[in-house]
Parts: structure tokens; sequence; C-alpha cells
């Protein structure tokens, strides 16, 4: 019996650690000429460094994702105006997804 409990959770611990969707977090696409932002929860924007993942996503479309908090971006070679977005950090996204 001790044996059978012990082969059970030893696969549900293997089973979850397999697993390849990473925790994501929902958000909605923005961008203005300053940038491509994630709208969070509770008014938090974040700007996202590499932005080309989002080039098939729409303006204000939901989705879920993933992103590692970094303090520079690689290379902005964005457009440039002269407007001030205001943003919490930047990001870099490492998964994205439509929300249905």
């Amino acid at each position: 019996m001790r044996f059978a409990i012990i082969l059970i959770l030893g696969f549900l611990l293997s089973s979850e650690a397999c697993s390849t969707k990473p925790e994501t977090k929902i958000a909605r696409v923005t961008r203005d000429c300053t940038g491509t932002y994630l709208q969070m929860d509770k008014g938090k924007d974040l700007y996202v460094c590499n932005r080309e993942v989002l080039k098939d996503f729409k303006e204000q479309e939901k989705v879920n994702v993933a992103f590692d908090k970094i303090d520079k971006c690689a290379s902005d070679t964005g457009m440039v105006c002269m407007m001030f977005h205001a943003h919490d950090f930047m990001v870099n996204i490492s998964f994205v997804e439509k929300r249905d």
C-alpha cells in the first residue's frame, strides 16, 4: 500500500514538473508612438522591449503572457515622439497566447 501511494505521488509531481506552459498573467496589448505595452490589472502598464512577439496581436486584445522584468532594453529602435507614457517597469515576453 505504501509503495502505491509513493508511486502515485511521484507520478503527480513529475507530471507537474513536465508542464510546458509557464505561469501566465492576463494583460491587454496596447501601442502608441512611444512603444508597445501590456496593460495589467489595476492600471499598471509594462513597457515591452521585445515588441516583435506581439506583432500579430491587435490593439486592446487580451492575452495570457509570461515575462521577465528587466532593467534596460537591449536595443530600442522604435518610433520616437514627444509623448510620455508612464510605465511601471520594462519586460521581455517569454510566452504569449491569445486569451479565449
